[in-house]
């Protein structure tokens, strides 16, 4: 698999970076008007639900091609840029989504798969924003 000039960028950034920029954002107060937490919920939620249905996919059917999980994937992708969450996110759920689509090509190649960000992380990223946005 050829890695584009976006996947080489996020490999030099990792997920930690990726994680504490938006922590970072939530903390100073970024996400304080109603519509933009609003956004910032619907991003979590749809993100979380991406996390849900991809643990439970891969527990009854391992890692075979999935378009309804890249699908998943897309929809958290396109809910975090309307919630400004960028700072290298979406690039990482852009991933997440191409990931599905041909999971074994990502998997024959141990490289790749840096830019295609872990099921806890994303989790643990989203429980850590909805603790400090419920504060």
């Amino acid at each position: 698999m050829m890695l584009d000039i976006i996947s080489k960028e996020i490999l030099v950034e990792t997920f930690k970076i990726v994680f504490e920029k938006l922590l970072e954002k939530v903390n100073n107060g970024y996400f304080d008007t109603l519509h933009k937490r609003t956004k910032l919920a619907e991003a979590l939620t749809s993100i979380n639900q991406a996390v849900l249905e991809t643990k439970k996919f891969i527990r009854n059917e391992g890692y075979t091609d999935n378009t309804d999980l890249s699908r998943l994937w897309h929809d958290a992708l396109n809910k975090s840029i309307a919630a400004d969450l960028k700072d290298g996110l979406p690039e990482y759920l852009y991933h997440k989504a191409d990931f599905w689509g041909e999971p074994k090509e990502w998997l024959n190649n141990h490289a790749s798969l840096e830019i295609v960000p872990k099921l806890q992380d994303l989790k643990k990223l989203c429980d850590n924003i909805m603790i400090k946005i419920n504060k």
